[in-house]
């Protein structure tokens, strides 16, 4: 916007420069045609400096010396042309332009000073003349007082309008700053409750989990899965929340990676294969034989927006099948358009229902959040997910039939995985863990129990230590050495990032090795991150933690 407003300033000084070159030749050939030959020298000078003023405005557009340098020659030949009378037929023109051009360049203030001050100039000039000086040569009274008020009038509404805009321009800055200080409160607000939730759901995912995995009969297994189930539901609303808040934002990250195309839409089919059987849904996977190996995309986003419209089938489908197809068409060398789409045998859905289709929080019938549960936030997101990687969502619908979402999206590909090839841990396996000593750094005791019976899992003769703060850490790691710190952020007394700061720099003034230090937070917001991997930690895991995100971190940075 200032950028626009600059440039209108520089059109309205190469206009007044311009009428100045021409007004000034004008009115020195006219003085030179008269005997005046020193009058015709000044305005040829004059329009000289006019000439030199519009090819600085030119060259050097940034400088605001132009804008000074304008007003002040302007007003100068005008008071010239006004006590030599030279200001017959025009001079109303000139009354108007020197107080909106300098309230316009300057600022009102700066501008209204300046127009005052040649008023009084004006003004000084009439009484000279009312005393007898004979080089003056000012209008008859009548024309005079017209041109005072009309001078008045003009500086009275530039300055109206520039405070008026000011006032305006006020009320934005002031309208933006009260917006970013909600927005902030917003994501505090995330923040906070992402913290809160995912800290009881840890323990509740965590320990249906270690549950799961010892001998139960059938009915105390079936009771465990149901709880697993129910708290990766809660898990996923969320999220869900979570990721629509920061693609509002505008802070969401693509990761874009070669993806194996057709593992990635096996392992999609594969997370609703459960909830298809169980309602009897048969499932179709679609691959061309051309399509290519990989595609260079953010698996993770792609995944979840596939999971969503194949959830959504699910839901809406009693009986029948569900097809998961992929369709490719090549626009270059090494980069081609992908098509995935996911129909099914389902009600289907109305034309009055089809309108509230991607609306947040909106479902296409009041009546099937109740009956079929669901934020109404799913679609939502898929399509802010499609867009923000260039693509487009639409979809097919007829009530009673079934339905087909489809995306589109152009990306590069090729056939083989450039990427770095990075060895799988499987979390299952039981690894020598001779001697491995781990520092457990979290204030909630539940986590403390399950953390360390996930780890034993597969490292059983690893070694732990525990502390509820970060204080409480800083005082263990004097005295002992340790192989890997899994440290909760928030906590009493001394946060995690606190005490990895004072831990990095005591490694540093002491000379000693560094310790991995990886954030076991409940925090999942991208600020979060960002402090903890700022404050010298070397990763960041989310809560609900399991396994094999725990396998993941002892794979990287232990064994």
């Amino acid at each position: 916007m200032k950028q626009d407003y600059d440039r209108v300033k520089h059109i309205v000084i190469i206009i007044n420069a311009s009428m100045g070159i021409l007004y000034g030749i004008v009115h020195g050939i006219r003085a030179f045609s008269e005997g005046y030959t020193v009058l015709g020298m000044v305005d040829i000078f004059v329009s000289a400096f006019f000439i030199l003023i519009l090819i600085y405005t030119i060259k050097k557009p940034e400088s605001k010396f132009q804008y000074y340098s304008t007003v002040s020659l302007m007003s100068v030949f005008f008071l010239y042309l006004f006590i030599t009378g030279g200001v017959a037929g025009t001079g109303y023109l000139w009354s108007v332009i020197i107080p909106l051009t300098s309230v316009f360049m300057l600022g009102w203030r700066p501008g209204a000073l300046f127009s005052l001050g040649f008023f009084i100039a004006m003004t000084a000039s009439v009484c000279l003349d009312f005393w007898g000086f004979a080089v003056l040569d000012l209008p008859d009274q009548e024309t005079l007082s017209r041109l005072f008020s009309v001078y008045i009038i003009a500086g009275i509404v530039a300055v109206a309008y520039e405070l008026g805009k000011n006032r305006t321009e006020n009320e934005l800055k002031r309208a933006k700053i009260k917006a970013e200080k909600a927005s902030h409160a917003k994501s505090e607000f995330l923040a906070v409750m992402s913290h809160e939730i995912r800290t009881p759901l840890s323990g509740v995912l965590g320990a249906t989990e270690l549950l799961l995995s010892t001998e139960m009969n059938r009915k105390q297994k079936d009771y465990a899965e149901i709880a697993n189930v129910s708290g990766k539901s809660l898990l996923s609303i969320l999220d869900d929340i979570l990721d629509f808040s920061k693609i509002e934002a505008g802070s969401l990250k693509l990761d874009i990676s070669p993806t194996p195309i057709r593992e990635l839409l096996e392992r999609s089919l594969d997370i609703i294969s459960f909830q298809a059987k169980v309602k009897d849904i048969e499932l179709f996977l679609s691959v061309p034989e051309d399509i290519p190996s990989f595609i260079y995309t953010d698996p993770t986003r792609i995944r979840q927006i596939l999971v969503n419209l194949l959830t959504n089938a699910v839901k809406f489908t009693d009986k029948g099948s569900i097809e998961l197809k992929i369709t490719f068409s090549k626009i270059s060398e090494n980069k081609g358009k992908f098509t995935f789409a996911v129909s099914d045998t389902g009600i289907g859905i109305s034309e009055e229902q089809q309108k509230k289709l991607f609306k947040p929080f909106s479902q296409a019938d009041t009546s099937i959040s109740r009956k079929f549960g669901g934020t109404g936030l799913g679609l939502t997101i898929s399509k802010l997910l499609i867009e923000k990687m260039g693509g487009s969502i639409g979809f097919k619908s007829e009530e009673g039939k079934g339905s087909e979402f489809f995306f589109t999206i152009e990306t590069d590909y090729s056939e083989r995985d450039h990427s770095d090839n990075i060895e799988k841990i499987d979390e299952n396996k039981i690894i020598s863990s001779n001697g491995i000593k781990i520092l457990i750094v979290e204030d909630i005791a539940v986590n403390i129990v399950l953390l360390k019976s996930m780890i034993s899992q597969f490292l059983p003769e690893a070694v732990f230590h525990e502390a509820v703060s970060g204080h409480e850490a800083l005082k263990i790691l004097e005295t002992v050495s340790f192989d890997l710190i899994l440290m909760d952020i928030q906590m009493p007394e001394m946060d995690g990032i606190e005490a990895t700061k004072i831990l990095r720099q005591k490694e540093k003034s002491e000379n000693k090795k560094h310790t991995p230090v990886i954030a076991i937070t409940a925090g999942a917001v991208k600020e979060q991150k960002e402090n903890a991997l700022d404050a010298g930690m070397d990763d960041f895991v989310t809560k609900p933690v399991t396994a094999k995100k725990l396998a993941s971190v002892l794979k990287k940075y232990v064994l």
